[in-house]
């Protein structure tokens, strides 16, 4: 059995910056206000989250680990992009 080895703190913020940012587009998606600023902070959350996810699956060792994080970073940056584009044209 391999020994657990213990997370980084930006590690730590990374998955809760992720969580915050799924919360906050639950939230928004669910309740009947949609709010626009509420839309922004929830872009930059899950942008920087996703900053950190690439930036800490660099100092892995996995290549795969770093190709997925790669990829992921690539998806979270063209979602951002097409949400923030929807947010400016309301």
């Amino acid at each position: 059995m391999m020994a657990k080895q213990p997370k980084s703190n930006l590690r730590r913020l990374s998955n809760v910056l992720n969580v915050v940012g799924f919360g906050i587009e639950i939230y928004n998606n669910v309740s009947h206000t949609k709010s626009r600023k509420l839309s922004q902070v929830g872009l930059a959350i899950n942008v920087i989250g996703g900053i950190l996810d690439f930036y800490t699956a660099l100092k892995s060792g996995r290549f795969l680990t770093k190709v997925f994080s790669f990829s992921n970073l690539i998806a979270v940056f063209a979602t951002s992009y097409n949400r923030f584009k929807a947010l400016r044209s309301k």
